[in-house]
């Protein structure tokens, strides 16, 4: 796995484009799709997906895709790295993932940074799903979308169910394998799998489910039906999440190690993919000089995907990643290491790593990238791998949290959570800024002294189980609204409209499943608890 820029035949379409002299705005074109139009930089390109359906959806590519992304795109076998890309396709079953916003105008209402670098909300009005990723110029991506504007052929399309979170469609042990597999940047058809099943040696495939710098984020095979499909057939996984790279990690490593530890359980969740299973970090080649910043990174991300129940796999090459987890081996260390050796060896040995390390089938090596196989009639562009993974399993939820004591003088989601509940209950009026100053300390003594308790201003443990209400679907207000904020906190996206819908309700399950809870979709005592932990 390397950073590569793969070739690509795209049709272009041309919608007004203009030439600007050198001290004018800069250029830009009309792009229609069904009456829904986008004003974007002139040198983007623009691919009608209907008439090239194998074109690959890249990541590193200024452009805007038109139509559904193909089943059977032809995409390099890896390559990392994310920049300022649109696709706008029918609004369907197909293109609403679990955490899409519903913009009730042409442009959203609210455009946010994520965890994952990626945007996405539907236009009922115009009968369009929108998808859009970034890399460094979160700026530029947000004005192409406030200019979205519809004309008089748009067609309105209701809005699907969003889908609902996968109760598991894997077993955890499904992520352990001894034997051949290979790796793919998309996720491939039914047919494709059907036929390598039959015709090779392959049991494991690589998926790459999220992160900020993957490449390929179109996937339209990526489903839990879909991971259920193959597990039937045999096949084992290998979930790969491609986070920040080094040089991207600056002294904030280690939290972003979390943040992104967390985004990946939640992607896992909505997949189905359970706890016990391994997850792997992309990881790829960097300097020396990131080697501090690296290690902080991977073990944060190790730390909370423990916290989490998941176990930690990490991609990397032998002289960067590999070498220096290797050099810190302990406690802190990754579950299962995979490196990068294209040496066409089935095997998972290597000098470079200590014998006594990672020595109990805890190992997976690259042994050919980028090549081209045809099996069954059906050709996919991979990189070969030899696994001996056999470290997941299921695990024990962990212990209820403790409710969190929030105090006067505190800041954040908690206090947020205090104000909108206090609003809720009491109608206290209060701003909702997530800073406990003088009127929330007043309206927490109020809340106290209406309700029995001991009027000190702290937010206990017996304070928060009398402030918090059950929520679920039909529900409405400031109450809704503190679910809301805390599912986007806990990196959930949920638009804070204070409508418990169906999107909140799928959210909601997802916040469960993820934290091993039943997936009931009602924000009962138990949910408010580990949401405000």
């Amino acid at each position: 796995m390397a950073f590569r820029t793969a070739g690509l035949a795209a049709t272009v379409l041309v919608l007004g484009a203009v030439t600007a002299p050198a001290d004018a705005a800069p250029a830009t074109r009309d792009v229609d799709y069904r009456g829904y139009h986008l004003t974007v930089p002139a040198n983007w390109q623009v691919i009608d997906l209907a008439e090239r359906p194998t074109t690959c959806v890249r990541g590193d590519l200024h452009a805007v895709y038109l139509g559904a992304p193909g089943r059977d795109q032809q995409c390099p076998a890896h390559a990392v790295g994310r920049t300022e890309s649109v696709v706008i396709q029918p609004l369907d079953a197909s293109a609403v993932a679990s955490d899409v916003l519903v913009s009730t105008r042409a442009a959203p209402q609210h455009l946010s940074r994520s965890v994952d670098q990626e945007v996405r909300f539907a236009v009922p009005a115009a009968g369009v799903a929108v998808s859009a990723t970034y890399g460094s110029d979160f700026d530029t991506l947000a004005g192409v979308l406030r200019s979205a504007r519809l004309d008089g052929s748009a067609r309105a399309a209701a809005m699907p169910a969003a889908p609902r979170v996968a109760t598991a469609s894997i077993a955890a042990t499904d992520t352990n394998y001894t034997g051949d597999g290979f790796d793919a940047c998309n996720a491939p058809s039914s047919a494709l799998m059907a036929a390598w099943t039959a015709t090779t040696a392959y049991r494991a495939i690589g998926i790459y489910f999220g992160g900020s710098h993957r490449y390929c984020s179109a996937q339209p095979n990526l489903t839990p039906a879909w991971l259920t499909e193959q597990a039937g057939r045999g096949w084992h996984f290998l979930p790969i999440y491609v986070g920040t790279q080094a040089s991207g990690l600056g002294t904030t490593a280690a939290a972003k190690g979390t943040s992104e530890a967390d985004d990946a359980v939640n992607g896992a969740a909505t997949l189905g993919i359970p706890p016990g299973s391994v997850l792997y970090n992309d990881m790829e080649a960097y300097s020396a000089t990131y080697k501090t910043n690296v290690l902080s990174y991977l073990s944060a991300w190790t730390a909370e995907l423990h916290a989490k129940g998941y176990k930690s796999g990490v991609y990397g090459s032998l002289l960067s990643a590999v070498r220096d987890l290797n050099a810190t081996y302990g406690p802190t260390s990754p579950d299962v290491v995979w490196f990068a050796s294209y040496n066409n060896a089935k095997n998972t040995d290597t000098s470079y790593i200590d014998p006594t390390h990672w020595a109990d089938h805890q190992r997976a090596h690259q042994y050919h990238g980028g090549v081209s196989e045809t099996h069954g009639g059906y050709t996919l562009e991979i990189d070969g791998d030899y696994l001996d993974v056999q470290v997941a399993g299921d695990v024990t939820p962990p212990p209820t949290p403790s409710w969190p004591v929030v105090v006067s003088g505190s800041i954040g989601e908690q206090v947020k959570t205090v104000q909108y509940l206090l609003n809720h209950r009491q109608a206290a009026g209060l701003a909702v800024d997530g800073d406990f100053g003088p009127a929330t300390l007043a309206a927490v003594k109020a809340f106290q002294s209406a309700h029995g308790l001991p009027v000190d201003g702290r937010v206990g443990a017996a304070t928060w189980e009398q402030l918090v209400v059950p929520v679920q679907q039909g529900s409405t207000g400031s109450a809704v609204k503190a679910v809301q904020s805390q599912l986007t906190a806990h990196g959930i996206r949920t638009d804070v409209d204070g409508d418990f819908g169906p999107a909140t309700t799928t959210n909601v399950e997802a916040f469960q499943a993820r934290s091993a809870l039943p997936r009931t979709g009602t924000v009962d005592t138990t949910t408010w608890q580990y949401l405000v932990a």
